[in-house]
């Protein structure tokens, strides 16, 4: 959808949204098919982990019901949508990860398992259900079913997110100047996580598109496991790893292989 152009605080996201949905056949809000998008940071350098990312925007109590259709799998439907409660409650609204976090521990705890994913769709539904409440009784306010009011909020949290502690202090430390400011890129979600399979590769890859953009040749080739890591920002073990890295070895064969071609045409 390419990156929205934001003017006195107005954020203009129309012009890629027909495109959008005509590319991918689905369409935003949309209850019979809808359209979910991811909110990231679009900046000249990378900056990995310090800007903030909304996930699974777009998706409501209409739409949710019409991914229930087109999936046959409420599970996986309700997961998504308990976690673009928790983030944007977190990234957007300012709700603190305590209370979502414990409200998650006690669905665990009174269904007797370890893990989220252990839960059943009724489980997750009534998780997200709690955590709607949270963050009304955290800001005053609910959290928004529209679908537009969800990106324009998400798209302006992220922008928000290039003065944070975080990011200041990642560019002070790698001399970035302050003043370049940052795009906001709104990217179809692709699930890796519909069943039991690893999503991680998926992941890795969306995350390693997104850093290359703007990159020299020179650049790309010194991106390395660590920078791959640090875009997930989530520790793996070795299985997960080697998925992880898949996109970077991807990237690396093409990039040594148009640096043999740009040599052959000098």
């Amino acid at each position: 959808m390419g990156s929205p152009r934001s003017s006195g605080g107005i954020v203009c996201t129309g012009s890629g949204s027909t495109s959008t949905e005509r590319e991918s056949g689905k369409k935003f809000g949309d209850p019979a098919n809808p359209l979910l998008v991811s909110c990231r940071s679009g900046a000249k350098f990378s900056m990995p982990g310090m800007m903030d990312t909304v996930l699974n925007i777009r998706l409501n109590d209409q739409t949710a019901q019409g991914m229930i259709a087109l999936t046959s799998d409420a599970h996986f439907v309700y997961d998504a949508y308990r976690r673009l409660v928790q983030m944007f409650g977190s990234v957007v609204m300012g709700v603190a990860d305590e209370p979502f976090e414990e409200a998650l521990t006690d669905f665990r705890a009174r269904r007797g398992v370890k893990s989220d994913s252990d839960l059943s769709a009724e489980d997750l539904k009534a998780v997200k259900d709690e955590l709607k409440k949270i963050v009304k009784a955290q800001t005053g306010r609910e959290f928004p079913a529209d679908p537009m009011a969800q990106l324009k909020l998400a798209i302006e949290a992220v922008f928000k997110s290039w003065n944070g502690k975080c990011a200041v202090d990642y560019r002070n430390a790698a001399k970035i100047p302050h003043d370049l400011g940052t795009a906001v890129n709104i990217v179809t979600m692709v699930f890796g996580n519909m069943d039991s399979r690893c999503g991680i590769s998926q992941a890795s890859a969306d995350l390693l598109v997104e850093s290359v953009v703007g990159k020299t040749l020179d650049e790309m080739k010194a991106l390395s496991k660590d920078d791959i890591l640090g875009m997930l920002g989530i520790e793996l073990g070795p299985v997960r790893l080697k998925c992880a890295l898949l996109s970077l070895k991807v990237l690396k064969a093409g990039v040594y292989g148009l640096e043999e071609i740009e040599e052959e045409l000098r």
